[in-house]
């Protein structure tokens, strides 16, 4: 596992029943997931990869930076692959599934300690934006 100083501890687990609005890095990027709203953005090449001096390959896809309809999540626990099912804007439905979680946070308080520039709760649209999806 990388690890990478100055963020805050990472919780263990986060399932569907879960509440709130949290931050999940994978080894090559982070994924933004609001069970609140039910959904989900991925950022990819912003997970601990690139935090460190860590050499990740980042894949990018089409849905990248758009927030998607989270229908389930599956699985987000440290040291597994993010798996969920969400559902596209144009009403497809399908599954994701990241690299290897690496670590798991509250969105308030990761953004107040994020230590890399362009990423804080006033600059991110991430979590803050309320477009729908």
């Amino acid at each position: 596992m990388i690890e990478v100083e100055g963020l805050p501890e990472s919780f263990p687990e986060l399932t569907d029943v879960d509440r709130g609005r949290w931050v999940v890095l994978t080894e090559a990027s982070a994924y933004c997931v609001d069970l609140e709203e039910r959904r989900i953005r991925r950022r990819p090449g912003l997970g601990v990869g690139a935090l460190s001096d860590a050499v990740v390959v980042v894949l990018e896809f089409d849905t990248d930076g758009e927030w998607l309809h989270l229908v389930r999540l599956e699985v987000c626990h440290l040291g597994q692959r993010l798996r969920a099912l969400v559902r596209t804007p144009g009403g497809a439905e399908g599954p994701i599934r990241s690299t290897w979680v690496a670590g798991i946070y509250d969105a308030a308080e990761f953004f107040a300690r994020m230590p890399v520039s362009g990423w804080s709760s006033a600059s991110s649209p991430d979590i803050d934006d309320s477009s729908s999806v």
